[in-house]
């Protein structure tokens, strides 16, 4: 669906062509050129300056940016359904359910649940999907700032996980709770293990860690249980040795134990992370720091 973008200067001068031989210039084209004419857009979440490969642009007086970049980073998956054009957000927990029918537009759904656009809405621009970034945002349950000296978006998820705000019925699979973030420096091993009340916690992990170091997550939930992991960097859900293929989904032990461990690639960036385990209908997210 991405191709690789044209060069903005390509798309300019199409754009300016057409509307010169016919002398007309449509509303949204006019407000793209407006845009392109200022500063660049700068979108920032929990902290991070965001790259896209079409930059964020103003259409109508709101700003519309491919969506994946700021999904992603604020630890949702995305998926695209180009039979019914769909963006499907889902936050951590949430099973993807593909609602959504062909309609005559582009459609956008967060946690299974359409989002509503009041005014502009999404469209292709450069064989990119451009999508208002407001109301997804707000609907994840973010919030979001615009500064019109700066020319910057600064989105925020307060603790990094909000919960879906959809109401389901009980025969609807339902969001497991999450946890509240933890970050625990490494602990001496434990002869002994408390017995287990079935609640999902965390009991180590190694943090910070360094480059080519391994590190190691702990946690006890309910005795002989399937547990999945997954360790979410900015580029994605690591498939490192350990997290991932057959070690990803562990059963605990009779205490309810169950542990990873995983290296940490030369690569990694050097700043927060996160992981979340989930299993027997809860979810635990866990940060750690490489250093």
């Amino acid at each position: 669906m991405e191709k690789a973008r044209k060069t903005k200067a390509k798309f300019l001068a199409a754009v300016l062509t057409v509307a010169l031989m016919f002398g007309i210039m449509p509303q949204g084209i006019m407000s793209v050129l407006a845009a392109q004419a200022t500063q660049p857009i700068t979108v920032i979440v929990n902290g991070d300056i965001l790259n896209f490969d079409m930059p964020p642009q103003i259409v109508n007086d709101r700003i519309v940016v491919q969506i994946r970049a700021i999904a992603e980073k604020l630890g949702c998956s995305v998926f695209w359904d180009d039979a019914t054009q769909t963006s499907y957000i889902n936050q951590p927990g949430v099973p993807l359910q593909q609602n959504a029918v062909k309609g005559n537009g582009i459609n956008v759904y967060v946690n299974n649940e359409p989002v509503v656009f009041p005014d502009q809405k999404p469209l292709m621009m450069n064989d990119y999907v451009m999508i208002p970034s407001r109301p997804v945002v707000e609907k994840l349950g973010c919030t979001i700032d615009w500064n019109d000296q700066t020319q910057t978006q600064t989105i925020s998820s307060g603790n990094g996980q909000s919960n879906p705000t959809s109401t389901v019925s009980p025969s609807t699979p339902t969001t497991p709770p999450v946890t509240p973030a933890t970050t625990v420096t490494p602990t001496p091993a434990v002869t002994s293990v408390p017995a287990s009340s079935g609640e999902l916690s965390l009991l180590s992990i190694t943090s910070p860690v360094s480059h080519n170091e391994t590190a190691t997550v702990k946690v006890q939930g309910k005795p002989n249980t399937p547990y999945t992991i997954d360790v979410h960097y900015p580029s994605g859900i690591s498939s490192a040795e350990g997290v991932s293929g057959s070690d990803k989904t562990k059963t605990s032990d009779s205490n309810g134990v169950v542990s990873w461990s995983w290296t940490i690639g030369s690569q990694t960036s050097k700043q927060t992370h996160y992981l979340i385990v989930s299993g027997a209908g809860q979810s635990l997210r866990v940060e750690f720091e490489v250093q």
